[in-house]
């Protein structure tokens, strides 16, 4: 095998982390840094925004669906190692149908994995999910060449984010769960896979598939929480995240208090707008006579979320929460709408003569007064920012997260947002009350310094070079 380089591979798997990764990019390429993007889907409209980004910073980009397509798998693939071994003999002496459609297709995508690895041949990479959601089949063979791979976070989800999708599964009749020998096979070589406590026996995944990918050697350490997969650095966003990770039970040695990269976006935001920038973390409104408020409005989740929502409709919803903002007179407000909202938010916009932001969410935050949200990851760069909060239940999801936050105001109705909304804006006073709040809890929720992307950098530069490298999860 070739030498490795000192490039990067920034491997992109949604449009909801690609800015954050854009962002990590942009930084390599101004100092030079070999560096390419790796998109995990096809020639999409998203893989023409990652081309866009990197024909901007000249660097290279790759769709990883072009070259599986063109890839071959080896039947032999991904089969190295005990385990994998034990699993493909447990399927023949206990008679289990072999999924062979699905091995052979995870075969084809550790060949391509291994055909990328192979021409770009990176010291790094670096991916915003290594876990349930991640590129695990391209993980495996990064871990199989000894390549340092970077966690850097995106979302916010928790294991109680994933056993609501399960239980939204059961209540559609969608769960997946073992069953006979599969079930026995599965309990003797992979039970880590089975849900335990609430919705216990479930699977996130189809039982076949999990087999499938056991006998090909892919695999994660703990499905059940969003980072549970092969790792050498996790880039931690800051101390409550540190303090929940250590709760899943990641390993000390992993985790490594950098600071997000949206911190550092925050602080780059207010450079060219000083008077947002010093309203920064000053208990009052950045413009006394225009208060500024943010919306993030998210996707159509009524076909998921079925009974949930107070409005019959997305479009209802859209449409009445609008009317209300619309109402609040002296007031800027600015929409802007979540990746996945797709064609229908862009619509609800339109009808509504609404002209949402085309400028990245986390660079509004600190430029607003007000952040308003479903559930948004973004919630935590708001905080870190000090900025009050209206979190807008629409779909009675009641989750816990920042509910101890006195500055988070949590609504379940439109009776109830508006409600919230008058007490932030009854007077600066009162407004000041709940911006303090925040201010307080801010340095618990993010590292505002500018250097986070810097710490990054110099983990990665560590573990490269052999210095304390941690070994993979």
């Amino acid at each position: 095998m070739n030498q490795k380089s000192n490039s990067t591979l920034v491997v992109v798997t949604s449009a909801g982390s690609f800015p954050l990764l854009r962002y990590v990019a942009a930084r390599h390429a101004r100092e030079a840094r070999p560096c390419a993007f790796l998109y995990m889907g096809p020639r999409d409209n998203l893989f023409e925004r990652v081309t866009a980004s990197a024909n901007h910073l000249g660097i290279e980009a790759v769709a990883f669906e072009e070259v599986l397509n063109s890839a071959t798998s080896a039947a032999t693939v991904g089969f190295a190692g005990v385990k994998p071994a034990l699993v493909r003999a447990l399927l023949r002496s206990l008679r289990i149908e072999t999924p062979h459609g699905i091995m052979k297709a995870l075969a084809g995508q550790l060949a391509a994995a291994d055909a990328i690895l192979d021409r770009l041949n990176p010291a790094s990479v670096i991916v915003a999910e290594n876990g349930i959601s991640g590129p695990l089949a391209f993980l495996t063979r990064a871990e199989s060449r000894g390549i340092i791979c970077t966690t850097i976070p995106y979302g916010n989800a928790r294991p109680h984010d994933l056993e609501i999708d399960l239980e939204r599964k059961r209540l559609a009749g969608e769960r997946n769960e073992p069953n006979g020998r599969t079930k026995l096979l599965m309990r003797l070589m992979m039970r880590h896979w089975i849900k335990t406590g609430r919705e216990a026996g479930a699977t996130m995944f189809q039982p076949q598939y999990i087999i499938a990918m056991e006998a090909m050697g892919i695999t994660l350490k703990n499905p059940w929480i969003v980072q549970g997969g092969p790792m050498n650095i996790l880039c931690v966003e800051s101390q409550a995240s540190y303090d929940q990770y250590l709760l899943e039970g990641l390993p000390v040695a992993k985790l490594k208090l950098t600071g997000s990269p949206y911190c550092d976006e925050m602080i780059d935001a207010v450079k060219t707008d000083p008077v947002s920038a010093a309203a920064l973390f000053k208990p009052h409104f950045i413009d006394a006579r225009k208060p500024r408020i943010l919306i993030s409005w998210p996707p159509d989740y009524h076909s998921t979320h079925i009974g949930k929502s107070e409005f019959q409709s997305y479009e209802e919803m859209t449409t009445r929460y609008i009317s209300l903002l619309k109402t609040l007179d002296g007031c800027e407000i600015t929409f802007s709408i979540h990746p996945s909202a797709g064609d229908i938010g862009e619509r609800m916009m339109r009808e509504n003569n609404i002209t949402a932001s085309n400028e990245h969410l986390v660079s509004l935050i600190p430029k607003h007064d007000i952040f308003i949200s479903f559930f948004s990851s973004a919630t935590r760069w708001a905080i870190a920012a000090g900025k009050p909060i209206v979190n807008i239940d629409l779909y009675g999801q009641k989750l816990p997260n920042f509910a101890h936050m006195s500055a988070v105001l949590h609504t379940e109705t439109l009776a109830e947002f508006s409600q919230a909304l008058a007490g932030l804006l009854a007077s600066e006073t009162k407004y000041g009350e709940f911006a303090q709040a925040q201010i307080d809890a801010a340095p618990q929720f993010g590292i505002m310094d500018g250097q986070c992307v810097t710490r990054i950098m110099s983990e990665i530069d560590r573990a490269t070079t052999g210095r304390g490298t941690p070994a993979w999860w």
